[in-house]
């Protein structure tokens, strides 16, 4: 840094710098890390710029980049000699000014160092220093001495280099040994760096994926099940699958290969260990793997909506397009937490995944297929539907059933190819496997051994499990005429081989009870225990303690259960339970189901009505955190499964059922919640209620224990759904908070009553209703209501559309329409909502809140709807406008449908009713004095007509009040709302009347999946009606105001409704039957609530609790 200026001084200099750097095209918008070099005062330049950027935020980016200074001959502290200061000077040939910030103890260099040593702590720094004197004129003298040329800071690096002040920074050849002194340290720092930037990488990863992995809900290590498969493939197996001309062109991602291949073949085949082979070679291929083990018996493990979450996880993991998509999806709050396969299906992949904008291709290894407990769905919802233009390999193993087979033949032989795994297939590696076991047996003689070793690959026919256990009871042969014996009486097949191993434990003397428990437990228990969790249900359940299980279980069970790397215990094949729960098994080992499960249902209940499920003491304002036992979570989460299972004639688990619910229920709610899913309290609720119809064929329904688990059964389905955000960000409330605002009659406010602090007064309803939620929009009518995946938008007279989130009812975002809202109709993939009033349509991106498109609104619109790229819109002139919005929002050619085939219709007028459907193409529009007119859009042509019959049997014309396809288009069914009362369930094809009755429906809406319709009636009531018998489920009476709309949530669970100034949100437990299996209404057709709206108190619309003091602050309407 040369200057023939005066003015010029370390200051100036620094500025000039940070500046060059901050502007510079090759540093802007990159994150590499940057290492200054600075020699003699450019190294105080350097601290000093370095210090700017620190004080200022606008540099803080590039702040965060600095990481390294290498300092060559810098006078730190700066010198007394005013012969060395005019010695700098006149090798340096700059400024004064600069020159004079040098003199020991000048305010600029103290002010640079003792900054600097406040930021320097993260900095890699390192200090070279002459030490060879600087030939000026007849003599020689050091530029700058070591003790000015360091800093002193324990993180410096100080090096003195056999060179002047001068030539420090320069070299003659690479083989300088300055230059190589250098190199070195520069290319270790170079190093740290590039590490330092992988471990941030990797902890961003690391950490997006914690986020994800709770969106999804996937907590387990999803390697542990390929670690398991890996170790037990022993090394040069499963390579014949590589041979497989199916394996190479689906593997090779051959145009002509198939994009799904079926391994199947008998049980104990080695398909599990044939799977993880295939992951791991092609993980060593660098291709994207993803893989999932179905395992029956393991409820965590046998869902296909757990597979789905599992590859979605580890597709992300391997694709950050696919890991910003779901991330993005978090933070939009849509909701993956549904069981229902199809709902995650669609939302994970066909709306999310397989829209990301990734070039990758991907391998899914999906093992088990037999396994997965519903295994049509499987091909319903994946396979039978599946965009063979998604760059995905699937790889799908399991037994030949008559199920599998048929579902795989329904998809085409172009969808796939099977490969079955034979005997001479798997021979090689089973001879590799005996080759290596039958070493460690105790037979000497070679012959003798490869005649053992001949008969046993003879007998074992492809098992591999037959190979392995037969091998093992060898191996516990200790004497030649025992092994003889044991090839002599070799099994003929597996039962026979687990009838021997039962006799053997038989005749053992001690150890017989603590064998059956443990087979008890393996067999029957939802999930494998780990030896922890095991040891403590033992103890409950046979009154005993085990020091040393895990020797326990393999010395008394070894030959039927295994226990894993990771401490699980496991059945050692699925064959062992079959075999174990045969009927007419004759063993003291056999194992009853209905004994089996009371005995882990009692084991459970006992943990839950022990100490460590107590909750705290009254009155103390947070839970006490207590260590329990690795059983508490098996216990809490499974003990109502078992529940469900226990016969009417065991009395003594009333008991304990009892107990439970009026003693520790609080804290086992507290602990579901602490795990923020509180998916157990319904799957609960839904299992005490198969346990209520069972007891209840013995026991008096009026009995108090009755009385409770039907009250219960009824609150924790409540709680789940009306306090779940309050119960998972403090759990604790259970307690205290969340009683007080439960109904009066509820059982958890009569069971909380003794520890209340908080009175609450002014409760609506001593009973729990039905309505979720009800906004009111002041100074304003509600006009439209509709309902997506995520949202819910509401229409108002004002212009205004207010969306909220469908889940939680709340506030997303409110839009501006510019005039009377009435229509709306809402889109997934993109999340876009179409806005119709009297003079214009309007599209907005909901995330987003853009406005996409304005279009002239059609005179008199009478619906909107939307086919995958048209928005529709129905109009009263008899055509339909439509507009392609993936071509700028094209208007394409209006469709008419007035010119009717029949002759003998009268010329029509203005439509009073109109149905769409886009699952049939079909629409169906309905006039006055006219029959309804069913209109075959996909042919734009006059299908024919339908309606109710007279008693003349005539088709009627009375005027219709509204009418509704069913949506599904497997069902061909139209409900017909007539203006004298009568409502016609009719089939439109064939033109049949197949229910009518009187109903006085004025508005229709029906669920997504076409199993519900709901009619609104007269002011204020909303009936519920399955859709294809017209049978009543539900009836609900609310305020005395004219129903304008009905909506039923995308999943079916809520029905919204319009009126007056409020929208209401319904979940009557009809809706929830068919996701949750709750009933919890007695009245199994028909059930009636009815609230009064009418209360003209002011209503509490805000609360919020002090954090310190026992105070409650309410916000009102008013």
């Amino acid at each position: 840094m040369k200057s023939q200026g005066d003015c010029f001084n370390i200051l100036h200099f620094a500025k000039s710098l940070l500046s060059a750097l901050s502007t510079s095209p090759c540093l802007h918008d990159a994150e590499t890390p940057i290492i200054f070099i600075g020699h003699s005062m450019g190294g105080l330049v350097i601290k000093k710029a370095y210090l700017l950027a620190c004080h200022d935020p606008v540099y803080g980016k590039l702040t965060t980049r600095f990481r390294a200074i290498f300092f060559f001959a810098t006078p730190h502290r700066g010198s007394d000699s005013a012969k060395v200061l005019h010695n700098i000077l006149r090798i340096a040939y700059t400024s004064r000014a600069y020159v004079s910030d040098l003199k020991r103890g000048s305010k600029a260099l103290q002010s640079i160092n003792e900054d600097f040593r406040k930021y320097s702590d993260k900095m890699e720094l390192c200090s070279f220093y002459e030490t060879q004197k600087l030939a000026i004129g007849p003599f020689g003298t050091l530029i700058v001495d070591p003790d000015s040329a360091t800093l002193g800071c324990r993180e410096e690096q100080q090096i003195p280099l056999h060179a002047d002040h001068r030539s420090i920074c320069k070299f003659e050849t690479p083989t300088d040994p300055n230059y190589i002194v250098i190199r070195n340290v520069l290319a270790s720092t170079v190093q740290k760096l590039c590490k330092s930037v992988f471990d941030t990488k990797e902890g961003v990863l690391h950490s997006q994926m914690k986020e994800i992995g709770a969106y999804l809900e996937v907590y387990e290590n999803l390697e542990d099940d390929l670690i398991l498969v890996d170790d037990a493939r022993m090394p040069g197996t499963c390579e014949w699958l590589k041979s497989k001309v199916s394996f190479k062109r689906w593997s090779d991602f051959n145009a002509a290969g198939p994009s799904i291949l079926w391994v199947n073949g008998k049980p104990a085949t080695g398909k599990t260990v044939l799977a993880g082979y295939v992951v791991n070679r092609l993980r060593e291929q660098n291709a994207n793997c993803s893989f999932y083990f179905f395992k029956h018996g393991d409820n965590s493990k046998s869902q296909l909506g757990g597979c789905l979450r599992s590859l979605a996880f580890q597709m992300a993991r391997a694709d950050p397009h696919i890991r910003q998509t779901l991330l993005r999806m978090q933070k939009h709050d849509t909701r993956v937490g549904s069981n229902d396969e199809r709902v995650l299906w669609r939302k994970l992949f066909l709306s999310g995944i397989f829209q990301a904008p990734t070039q990758k291709r991907y391998f899914w290894v999906i093992d088990a297929l037999d396994e997965c407990i519903n295994i049509t769905s499987f091909f319903e919802t994946m396979l039978a539907k599946f965009d063979q233009t998604v760059p995905i390999r699937m790889l799908i193993t399991g037994r030949e059933t008559p199920e599998i087979g048929s579902c795989f033949h329904a998809l085409g032989d172009h969808a796939f190819c099977s490969e079955s795994i034979t005997v001479a297939d798997t021979l090689l590696d089973i001879k590799r496997l005996v080759d290596t076991k039958a070493k460690a047996l105790r037979f000497d003689d070679y012959d003798g051994r490869a005649n053992l070793v001949e008969k046993i690959l003879e007998k074992s026919q492809g098992s591999f499990l037959w190979t392995i256990l037969v091998m093992t009871e060898l191996s516990n042969a200790h004497s030649e005429q025992e092994i003889l014996q044991v090839l002599d009486d070799l099994p003929k097949d597996m039962e026979l081989l687990y009838r021997r191993s039962l006799d053997l434990m038989s005749q053992e003397t001690r150890g017989k009870k603590l064998s059956k428990a443990i087979l008890v437990w393996t067999t029957c228990a939802s999930r494998p225990l780990g030896t922890d969790e095991l040891g403590r249900a033992l103890e409950l359940d046979i009154r005993d303690s085990f020091p040393k299980l895990r020797d326990s279980i393999m010395a008394l069970c070894g030959q039927l259960v295994t226990i894993d790397k990771f401490d699980r215990v496991h059945i050692a094949h699925e064959t062992v339970r079959e075999f174990l729960l045969q009927e007419d098994l004759n063993s003291e080992f056999a194992i009853s189901k209905t004994k089996a499960h009371t005995r882990i249902a009692t084991a459970c209940l006992e943990y839950l009505n022990g100490e460590e499920m107590n909750p705290p003491r009254p009155y103390r304002r947070v839970s006490a955190r207590r260590k329990r036992s690795e059983f508490c979570t098996y216990a809490c989460t499974y003990f109502s499964y078992h529940l469900s299972k226990v016969p009417p004639s065991e009395t003594d688990m009333l008991v304990l059922v009892d107990k439970f619910l009026k003693s520790n229920i609080l804290s086992w709610i507290e602990f579901i919640a602490q795990s923020k899913n509180l998916t157990p309290l319904i799957r609960t609720a839904k299992n005490l209620k198969i346990y209520l119809d069972t007891v209840a064929i013995e026991q008096s329904p009026l009995g108090g224990e009755l009385q409770t688990i039907r009250g219960w059964i009824t609150d924790l389905v409540r709680i789940a759904t009306k306090f779940s955000q309050p119960l998972t960000t403090s759990p604790s409330s259970i307690y205290t908070f969340i009683p007080p605002f439960c109904p009066k009659t509820s059982t958890i406010y009569q069971a909380a009553n003794l520890r209340q602090r908080l009175s609450v007064s002014g409760l609506s309803s001593d009973q729990w209703d039905d309505r979720l939620a009800c906004v009111e929009f002041r100074q304003t009518q509600t006009t439209a209501v509709c309902y997506s995946e995520e949202f819910l938008a509401v229409g108002l007279a004002s212009g205004t559309i207010a969306i909220y989130h469908a889940s939680s009812c709340q506030e997303y975002r409110l839009l501006y329409h510019g005039e009377a809202v009435m229509h709306i109709q809402m889109k997934r993939t993109p999340e876009l909502l179409a806005v119709g009033g009297l003079k214009s349509i309007r599209v907005w991106d909901v995330y987003s809140g853009q406005l996409l498109h304005v279009f002239a609104s059609p005179q008199r619109t009478m619906s909107l709807i939307f086919d995958r790229n048209l928005l529709m819109a129905a109009c009263t002139k008899n055509y339909i406008a439509s507009w392609d919005l993936d071509n700028q929002g094209k208007r394409c050619p209006d469709r008419m449908w007035q010119n009717f085939d029949n002759a003998s219709l009268p010329a029509q007028g203005t439509p009073c009713a109109i149905s769409i459907s886009i699952g049939h193409q079909m629409l169906a529009v309905a006039y006055s004095n006219r029959p309804v007119v069913i209109w075959d859009i996909q042919e734009n042509a006059f299908y024919g007509d339908c309606g109710k019959k007279l008693d003349s049997g005539e088709t009627s014309t009375h005027m219709v009040t509204a009418l509704v396809f069913n949506p599904n288009p497997a069902i061909d069914r139209l409900v017909v709302s007539y203006l004298d009362g009568d409502l016609a369930l009719v089939d439109p094809f064939q033109d049949q009347v197949l229910q009518s009755f009187r109903a006085n429906c004025q508005t229709l809406a029906t669920s997504a999946d076409g199993r519900l319709m709901a009619g609104a009636v007269g002011f204020g009531t909303i009936q519920i009606y399955e859709f294809d018998t017209l049978t009543l489920l539900y009836r609900v009476q609310s305020s005395n105001y004219y129903i304008k709309q009905l909506a039923f949530s995308r999943d079916g669970l809520h029905l919204a409704d319009v009126r007056g100034s409020q929208c209401n949100v319904w979940e009557p437990a009809v809706l929830l039957r068919g996701e949750i299996g709750d009933d919890s209404r007695e009245n199994t057709i028909t059930s009636v609530v009815k609230t009064i709206s009418g209360d003209t108190k002011v209503k509490i619309s805000a609360m919020a609790v002090h954090s310190s003091e026992e105070v409650v602050f309410c916000g009102k309407d008013d």
